[in-house]
Order: structure tokens, then C-alpha cells, then sequence
């Protein structure tokens, strides 16, 4: 549950590897987020995280934050819309 003040929001993967890779890290998207909303991720972000970090054979771009996620789970419906959306980034840069 959301702190009194803060808000739940899910975070993107892009914002979490964004904010892995910036110099000012006190000054980042995530970091300014982080004073406003509660930190939500979905287990697909955790594996598009992951598996990036696995392919660039460096560490988990998650543990290196140091801040306690909710993690949302996995339904079908998210699955589905997960599917088409990676489909349709894949058919668009072919």
C-alpha cells in the first residue's frame, strides 16, 4: 500500500533502465517519481529487465536500485496485450 502522500503508479521498464544508466541519479525521472508515487512493477517488466541485463552480461539492473517494489502479477489478459504489443515493436522494426 501507497505511503500517506504517495500515489501507486507501475513503473515502464525503459524508466528503470533509463535511471540505471544516467550519471545524476538523484535527478532522474524514476528518482523525482519516487518522491510522489509508491513503486509498482509488473512481472514483465522484471523480465524485460532482467533479460537485458543477462544480455549485456552486467547485473540486475533491479538490485542496483535499492528500492522495494510491489510486484504485480502475471494475468492472462496482461499476457495477451504484452504479446501483441512486443509483436507489433518487432513488426515495426523489421
Amino acid at each position: 500500500m501507497a505511503a500517506m502522500g504517495q500515489r501507486n503508479a507501475i513503473l515502464d521498464s525503459s524508466m528503470l533502465i533509463h535511471h540505471a544508466r544516467t550519471r545524476d541519479k538523484r535527478n532522474s525521472f524514476f528518482s523525482r517519481s519516487l518522491r510522489i508515487y509508491y513503486p509498482n512493477l509488473s512481472v514483465i517488466s522484471i523480465y524485460e529487465i532482467e533479460f537485458g541485463a543477462y544480455r549485456a552480461r552486467r547485473p540486475s539492473d533491479i538490485e542496483t536500485l535499492q528500492v522495494s517494489f510491489h510486484i504485480l502479477p502475471l494475468t492472462e489478459k496482461i499476457a495477451r496485450q504484452a504479446a501483441a504489443l512486443e509483436a507489433s515493436l518487432v513488426h515495426r522494426n523489421s
